[in-house]
């Protein structure tokens, strides 16, 4: 599911509905929640409506609270780069970090991090350090493959090289974003 196209709590509970049906079918689900960290009246919006379901395995809908039973939530997040970022720990301004944990608290940020087992982080396509980051090029690399098998597997000859000119094939791979 991806929260940045929901426009209400609703959306949510429906979503909640859905995975409740697939362990009514006896399955345990593992649901993908995409863009968990999008606005939804205000920053970090969605957390507090996580709570339950995440502690209790319970949702509400309305006056009515509904039981999801057994489910695997993962969470993936667009505006932070690393769960590092997301909890605030990388700000080095102490009036910059006092502002952002006084939103977090707001948002019951703390209390949807107590509640998680895990956390990784998945480092993207682009650099995210000058300086120690040198492996991008590898996953941007594996990625740019991957994408050519999927979408245009003709520009993949017998010996299964490429077709790309080395140039093209250089931009793709260095530049910055």
């Amino acid at each position: 599911f991806n929260l940045s196209q929901f426009s209400s709590p609703l959306d949510l509970a429906n979503a909640f509905h859905k995975v409740r049906d697939v362990v009514l079918e006896g399955s345990i689900p593992l649901v993908f929640f995409d863009e968990f960290d999008s606005n939804l009246e205000g920053k970090l919006g969605w957390l507090k409506y996580f709570l339950a379901p995440m502690q209790d395995g319970r949702f509400r809908q309305g006056d009515s609270t509904h039981p999801i039973g057994k489910a695997i939530f993962v969470f993936a997040g667009g505006t932070s780069s690393t769960f590092s970022k997301f909890t605030g720990e990388e700000i080095e301004n102490q009036e910059e970090k006092d502002k952002f944990l006084a939103e977090f608290r707001g948002a019951k940020g703390p209390d949807f991090i107590s509640r998680l087992r895990g956390y990784v982080n998945i480092l993207g396509p682009n650099q995210t350090d000058d300086n120690s980051d040198q492996l991008f090029i590898i996953r941007r690399a594996m990625l740019l493959r991957s994408l050519i098998e999927r979408k245009v597997p003709h520009l993949i000859n017998e010996n299964g090289e490429t077709q790309i000119d080395n140039g093209v094939l250089r931009a793709l791979l260095k530049i910055r974003r």
